[in-house]
């Protein structure tokens, strides 16, 4: 799916459809990593709540299908490839807690870092008893498995690496 801006959660691949080698091609021409936010949108939070609707109507199929006999059981893998700054953060950590407390979903959120603003250094502050508490930025990230890219020609083989390890937790 693509997210973020004031657009709407766009579905790149349909889930009813096998992935084929055509496929790929496609769905990486339409990534796109140039959207703006403004205080007013909340991206991560729209993509989760999408995300969730989308992989309980796969488990309803996938459950359909096993009372029918022809289905398998059904691991979820998500992977989030964005910048990974949010200003909605204390939200999203109960969206995500909920997602990655469902049975067989998997959550891994890819930080594409920026050397010139790298996240690692970036500092959130929050007032308690009207004083500044300063924190690491990373030390409230709300998703459990990250993934801080400074380098993004790592991708590819980050991404093979990553689908490795989850093919062999359930080989």
């Amino acid at each position: 799916v693509s997210f973020g801006g004031s657009g709407a959660v766009m579905p790149l691949h349909s889930l009813e459809r096998p992935f084929s080698s055509a496929a790929g091609p496609r769905l990486m021409s339409a990534l796109r990593f140039d959207k703006d936010n403004t205080i007013a949108d909340k991206p991560m939070g729209e993509l989760l709540l999408s995300l969730e609707h989308m992989l309980e109507a796969a488990r309803s199929r996938v459950q359909s299908q096993r009372q029918s006999g022809q289905g398998s059981s059904l691991q979820q893998l998500v992977l989030v490839i964005a910048d990974g700054r949010f200003h909605e953060k204390e939200a999203l950590q109960r969206r995500v807690r909920e997602l990655v407390a469902t049975p067989g979903v998997l959550v891994a959120f890819i930080v594409l870092d920026n050397a010139e603003s790298s996240l690692m250094e970036m500092k959130s502050v929050n007032f308690v008893n009207g004083k500044p508490v300063f924190t690491r930025y990373m030390d409230s990230f709300p998703f459990p498995f990250y993934i801080v890219l400074k380098d993004i020609s790592a991708l590819p083989q980050t991404l093979a690496n990553l689908l490795r390890q989850w093919f062999q937790m359930f080989s």
